[in-house]
C-alpha cells in the first residue's frame, strides 16, 4: 500500500475516532445524524482496506475501490447534511433520496460481503426480495408487497433499516470500546497480559496452553472480540504450545476456544451484549452480572481440558529462564 493510500486511510480513521470520542464525552447527536456519520466513515474505510476478493494485494488500490469509498462517504454525509429537510418532509422522499437509498443498500451489502462473507449477504438479499415478492408468497407469508421507493426510504431514511438498533449500538457504544481495545493493544497492554499469564501458569504441566487460557480470559475483559483476542495472544501462545509438544491443530484449537470465550467475559465488551441490552431494554449491568458465572465456568472447564490433554501426552511447562518474573510484572 502506497503512502498516499495510507495517509487517506489514516485521516479517515483518526477523524472517525475523534468523532466518537467527542460524542462520547459531550453527548451524542440525534440518532440519524450519529448513525449517518458512523456509516460515512465505516463505508469509506471498508472499501479502502478490504479488497474485492480475499488474498488480493492492497499495494495498488484499484480506482473502483476509491469510487466505492467516495460513494460510501457521500451516502452517509447525505443523511447528516439533509437531516432537517428529511424531518420536515415527514416521509415524502424525493427522487434523490430514493437514489441515495438504493446506492446505500448496495454499498452496505458489498461491504458486508467483503468483511463477513457471502452467507450474510444472501440472507439480506432474500429478505429484500421478500419485501417485493409479498403478493406472490404462499400462505402466512403473503403480504401486499412494497415498491422500491418505500423499501429504499424505510431502509435508508429511518431508524428501522440500515440505521436500526444494531447499527445504533455500534455508532454509540461499540465504537468506543473498539477504540479503547486498540489503544490497549498498541501501547503494549496485550503483551503485558500475555506475559502475566505465562508468569502465573507457564511452568505448570502444559504451561503455554494454560497461559493461553488465562491470557485470553484477561484480554477478553478488554477486547470482547475473538479475532482480536487471537491476534493479541495467539502470536505468542501458539508457537510455544507447539514447541512444548502440542500438535499444531490442538494448539490452534485451544487458542481459538479460549479467545471465543472473550465475548462473554465481564465486563463483556462483545457487541452482542450491547445489542441485547438495547433490544431487551434492560440495564447493561444486568447482562454483565448474568454472564459472570457462565464465563468463569467456561474458562475453568477449558483449563481442566487443557490440563487433561497435557497429562495424557506427558507435556511439560517452560523453564524458569524462559518465563518473565511474576514479581516484576506486578511491580510494573
Amino acid at each position: 500500500m502506497k503512502n498516499g493510500h495510507k495517509i487517506i486511510i489514516t485521516i479517515l480513521a483518526v477523524a472517525m475516532a475523534l468523532f466518537h470520542i467527542y460524542t462520547s464525552a459531550f453527548g451524542m447527536y440525534t440518532a440519524l445524524i450519529q448513525r449517518g456519520m458512523h456509516l460515512m466513515f465505516v463505508l469509506a474505510l471498508i472499501f479502502l482496506i478490504f479488497p474485492v476478493k480475499k488474498g488480493v494485494s492492497r499495494k495498488n488500490i484499484p480506482l473502483y475501490d476509491y469510487i466505492l469509498s467516495l460513494l460510501g462517504f457521500v451516502v452517509g454525509a447525505y443523511i447528516v447534511i439533509n437531516y432537517n429537510a428529511i424531518v420536515l418532509r415527514e416521509g415524502q422522499a424525493t427522487q434523490l433520496d430514493i437514489i441515495m437509498g438504493v446506492v446505500a443498500i448496495i454499498l452496505v451489502l458489498e461491504a458486508t460481503r467483503r468483511t463477513l462473507g457471502l452467507p450474510l449477504v444472501i440472507i439480506g438479499v432474500i429478505f429484500l426480495i421478500y419485501a417485493f415478492a409479498g403478493p406472490h408468497m404462499p400462505g402466512a407469508l403473503i403480504h401486499r408487497g412494497y415498491d422500491i421507493q418505500r423499501v429504499a426510504y424505510q431502509m435508508y431514511m429511518t431508524t428501522s433499516g440500515i440505521f436500526g438498533i444494531p447499527f445504533g449500538v455500534s455508532a454509540t457504544t461499540i465504537a468506543m470500546f473498539i477504540i479503547f481495545a486498540s489503544f490497549i493493544n498498541k501501547t503494549g497492554g496485550g503483551k503485558y497480559f500475555v506475559d502475566l499469564a505465562f508468569s502465573i501458569a507457564g511452568r505448570t504441566r502444559g504451561g503455554p496452553a494454560k497461559a493461553a487460557v488465562i491470557g485470553s480470559c484477561i484480554m477478553g475483559s478488554i477486547t470482547g472480540a475473538a479475532v482480536a483476542n487471537v491476534a493479541a495472544t495467539g502470536t505468542f501462545t501458539i508457537p510455544l504450545m507447539k514447541r512444548t509438544g502440542y500438535k499444531p491443530h490442538i494448539a490452534g484449537a485451544i487458542e481459538a476456544v479460549a479467545s471465543t470465550g472473550s465475548q462473554i467475559m465481564p465486563p463483556i465488551m462483545g457487541s452482542a451484549a450491547f445489542i441485547m441490552a438495547e433490544m431487551a431494554e434492560i440495564p447493561y449491568s444486568s447482562i454483565m452480572v448474568a454472564a459472570l458465572i457462565p464465563a468463569l465456568f467456561y474458562y475453568f472447564s477449558l483449563f481442566l481440558a487443557v490440563d487433561i490433554e497435557a497429562a495424557k501426552h506427558g507435556l511439560k511447562g517452560l523453564t524458569k529462564k524462559e518465563l518473565p518474573p511474576l514479581k516484576k510484572k506486578f511491580n510494573k
